[in-house]
This record gives structure tokens, sequence and C-alpha cells, in this order.
């Protein structure tokens, strides 16, 4: 359940000066804060929750997640981790094509992508370019191409799905801060101000 922000409820904030959650805004969020992962995370466009989702994972738990991770920590081998398989299934439910990616070379050549776009993060913080033909609408947008967050009660910052790749190279790579967008705030946080820490942190700063 949630409501979206409407004309009034804009014009009162803004006459209140207080800021206003928006629906895909970029920011960026202390990776070490990402502990959790929600489950059916908010896809009704509805910014303002009125209740916390019921179902999480933790990041432990993402075996896709953890997958990346450990090839970039440990050098397994891409083919040895159950990705190549997801990819395949996800190719064949899609009837044929999965982000472009239509066979095995196709899946090889994504991540051989992956592994440059790896060392372009442990160098100098550079994501993967707007160029790149397997972004989303979202990534296309704006030019931080994060991960997306929901902000949960105590301004908990919470992994809602979409970016796992970039959020595993990001934590592989020990980097402090990940390009985000804000796609749900849960009304506590919006109440107490929490949700808000979020809105210009380390702007400035190359990740």
């Amino acid at each position: 359940m949630g409501f979206r922000l409407t004309y009034l409820n804009v014009r009162a904030a803004a006459l209140a000066r207080e800021p206003i959650p928006l629906f895909g805004v970029p920011f960026w969020v202390r990776t070490v804060e990402i502990k959790r992962q929600v489950v059916n995370s908010n896809k009704k466009c509805e910014i303002i929750c009125d209740s916390e989702p019921k179902h999480f994972i933790n990041l432990s738990e993402n075996q896709k997640l953890q997958s990346i991770v450990s090839h970039f920590q440990s050098g397994i081998p891409w083919e040895a981790t159950p990705l190549y398989d997801l990819m395949l299934k996800r190719i064949t439910e899609a009837g044929g094509t999965y982000k472009g990616l239509r066979s095995i070379s196709d899946i090889h050549r994504y991540y051989n992508q992956m592994d440059e776009h790896f060392e372009k993060v442990k160098s100098d913080g550079l994501w993967v370019p707007v160029s790149t033909p397997f972004l989303s609408i979202l990534d296309r947008k704006f030019p931080l191409n994060g991960i997306t967050i929901q902000v949960l009660d105590k301004g908990e910052p919470c992994f809602a799905g979409r970016g796992t790749h970039r959020l595993g190279m990001s934590i592989a790579a020990g980097r402090e801060l990940t390009p985000a967008y804000l796609i749900g705030v849960s009304k506590e946080s919006l109440k107490d101000g929490t949700w808000s820490r979020y809105l210009n942190p380390a702007e400035s700063k190359n990740i």
C-alpha cells in the first residue's frame, strides 16, 4: 500500500521548505549499509509506502550477487558459477532473447564486458557506460547507472533488486559509495526525516 505524490502534497512540502522524495532520483548510498534485499519490491511507482515490505532476504542469500562477488574477489571463473545456467534459463523463458543475449557466446561476451567494467570500477570508479545495450530506461535517463534502493524505517537502505552486477562489483572492489536510484520511502522514515540523509551524500566525491 502507498500513495503517489500529488500536486497538493508537493505544494505543501514546498511551502514548508521540506525535502520531497521523488521516484528515480539518483543518489549515493554507503555500500556497507546495504545488508538486505526486499523481495517483490515497489513496482507501482508509489514512492511513499504506508508500511514496510514484508519479505526480505539477506544479501548473503542472493546467489547471483554472491557469485559475482566470488568471481571478482576469489577469481572463480564465470562458467563455474550458476550465472551461465541462469542466463540460459532466462533466454529460454524470454522466448530466445534476454537483455540482447541469445547464445552461450553472447553470455561469454557479456561477462567479459563485466570484467572490463570491474577494472574501471577499481581504478577510477567508472560504471557501465550509457552506450551499453543492457541498460534499463532508468539507466539511460540518469548518468549514475545505479542500483535501485528502497529506504526503510530508520533510514535503512534496502536493495530493491535492479543492478545486481553493479552492487556485486561495488562490494568486491571495496567502494565506499554505490550509485543508486530511489524507488521507495517508508512513511516512518519520511516522518522522522531519516530518508533525507540520502539527498546529497558526497555529491562531488568520485567513486
